[in-house]
């Protein structure tokens, strides 16, 4: 005959309000256990290729060729796995931002003026 380790279960519930409690929180464990253990896990300070160019929304291939023209920086890690820093990407993002606020800028003024820094690349032109 095999016996099991008695495990403590929870109170039985008397009331309807503790029925309905009860009921309301298995069925948020069930539909939500999955996804609970995301909001107390940290937030990556990499990303991997698939991830940056899902952020970015171009393709794996776009990402290594701006990892490969020092576009972005790859941070090194054994085993050959690219992974990207969290914060080279959102500088990128910010940075084409600011090179779309220069170009309205010079659309505005009839050009940039030579050897501004805004006047940088875009992503597009970068990856190819």
């Amino acid at each position: 005959m095999q016996t099991f380790a008695a495990t403590a279960a929870p109170p039985t519930p008397h009331s309807i309000e503790e029925l309905i409690e009860a009921a309301v929180e298995r069925a948020i464990r069930r539909s939500l256990g999955p996804y609970l253990h995301r909001l107390s896990s940290c937030e990556p300070a990499v990303y991997t290729l698939a991830q940056s160019a899902e952020v970015l929304q171009v393709s794996e291939d776009t990402i290594g060729r701006m990892v490969r023209k020092g576009v972005l920086p790859r941070v090194p890690h054994v085993g050959g796995k690219v992974l990207i820093p969290k914060r080279a990407l959102h500088r990128l993002i910010e940075g084409s931002e600011l090179a779309h606020t220069a170009t309205v800028a010079e659309d505005a003024t009839g050009g940039a003026e030579a050897g501004d820094p805004r006047s940088s690349r875009s992503i597009r032109s970068a990856a190819s």
